[in-house]
């Protein structure tokens, strides 16, 4: 967990000593970065991360387009025939871009344009258009550059020739909601063939979703995974708890709305 080892580097800021903090697999450093940044006394070897007391000094930052949130209109546009969609100043820190890469993977077509670093973040903006896709699998050390993006992903799988199976993600289940288990219903309320795992689930495809009475789950991502889903759904979907995508993305609906009215 990123968030978890955030706060015990910053902890170690202030604390006696060296502390040390050991990641089984890496996982998003924007953290590490900051601090550097910073000039806090922070060094990194391998998957261990060193970090003593230390003084801050401010600094200028414009923070990149958050690529969490943008992936829902990657998704959309990579699965509505006929779209082209271009993002800019998006962030493609390597530690978060493993959506980006396994859509890839699967034949999406996402392009990565003038690539650059400010403040220590690399960012770019992203061309997708339209692409037919492929399942296929994704667990092991994948799993943390796209953990928040999973139920997002078996959406995704819903429209990809073949199987996509999910293995690994059994931090799903103690987010905002049980993730999987609320990917799962949802996706069979719309006619998904989808199967659940203890650590994530299997997903058949294509298959023609059908519009359905979902449930948010006060989850953030869960409602907006399921507004793409819902415009590739034949008949309407009303999602119950939608206002909770407010969380991290307070002009998601709006925003949607005007790429959508955009590209007819």
């Amino acid at each position: 967990s990123a968030q978890v080892k955030s706060c015990v580097l910053l902890a170690g800021l202030h604390a006696a000593g060296e502390t040390v903090v050991v990641e089984p697999v890496p996982s998003r450093d924007h953290t590490e970065r900051m601090l550097r940044l910073m000039g806090a006394p922070i060094e990194i070897r391998g998957r261990e991360i060193r970090v003593s007391r230390g003084e801050l000094a401010g600094r200028r930052i414009r923070v990149p387009g958050d690529l969490s949130s943008a992936a829902f209109l990657i998704a959309a546009a990579a699965l509505l025939p006929g779209s082209e969609l271009l993002i800019e100043e998006v962030g493609v820190n390597p530690t978060r871009t493993g959506f980006i890469e396994v859509l890839g993977e699967m034949g999406a077509e996402i392009s990565i344009l003038d690539s650059r670093e400010t403040a220590g973040e690399p960012r770019a903006d992203l061309l997708i258009r339209a692409a037919e896709l492929r399942g296929l699998e994704v667990g092991g050390p994948m799993i943390p550059r796209l953990i928040d993006e999973l139920p997002l992903l078996a959406v995704v799988a819903t429209q990809a020739h073949g199987e996509t199976v999910i293995r690994g993600a059994e931090e799903l289940r103690v987010k905002e909601t049980d993730r999987i288990r609320a990917t799962v219903t949802n996706l069979k309320r719309m006619g998904a063939r989808v199967e659940e795992l203890p650590d994530g689930m299997v997903i058949r495809g294509p298959t023609r979703l059908k519009g359905a009475a979902l449930d948010g789950h006060q989850d953030h991502r869960i409602v907006m995974a399921f507004a793409v889903a819902a415009l590739l759904a034949e008949g309407e979907t009303t999602i119950r708890g939608a206002e909770w995508a407010d969380i991290s993305f307070p002009r998601f609906f709006k925003l949607l709305e005007e790429v959508r009215v955009d590209a007819d």
